[in-house]
């Protein structure tokens, strides 16, 4: 019920076929539960998502059902990237104070110092510091590289809308 209104709300606005709305609606929504679970098939577990091909003529509107079915996914988007600029700026700082310590422990020490002392005091360091997550989820015209990369480090899934899904595969 929730995604079908959802869909007639698109299709009042955009004026758009039905099905197209209608696929529009499942792919975000597949995109805004994916993250959170993953589904069991005959005992295997594979990730909740959802791989589509939208086809249409030119002017069938597209592009005007995905900006509204994708439009809060932008907006999370948005907040992602805010909250990583503060991220990034504490983990520069950071990572700053842990090379300086670093250096300190193993720049400090005499020739005689014992690899055993350097080791329990590079312990007390700590951890290298993790940078933030990339903020990223919605992805138009990536390289497989930059699918990869964003997939390595980013939000732990994506949404790939590209106007030409074939130049992509």
């Amino acid at each position: 019920e929730l995604l079908g209104n959802a869909a007639k709300g698109i299709q009042t606005a955009v004026q758009a076929p039905d099905a197209l709305c209608g696929q529009a609606i499942l792919t975000a929504a597949s995109l805004a539960t994916q993250a959170h679970a993953d589904v069991m098939i005959d005992g295997r577990i594979e990730p909740l998502s959802l791989w589509a091909v939208t086809i249409g003529e030119s002017g069938e509107r597209k592009s005007g059902v995905y900006t509204w079915a994708l439009r809060a996914h932008h907006e999370y988007e948005k907040e992602l990237v805010r909250a990583y600029q503060d991220e990034f700026k504490a983990y520069k700082i950071e990572a700053s104070a842990y090379e300086a310590a670093c250096k300190q422990v193993t720049g400090g020490k005499s020739v005689k110092a014992s690899k055993t002392a350097i080791y329990h005091d590079l312990q007390d360091v700590g951890a290298e510091p993790e940078p933030p997550l990339i903020a990223l989820i919605l992805m138009q015209e990536p390289t497989l590289e930059g699918v990869h990369k964003q997939l390595i480090g980013g939000q732990p899934s994506i949404g790939l809308f590209s106007d030409d899904g074939a130049e992509f595969t």
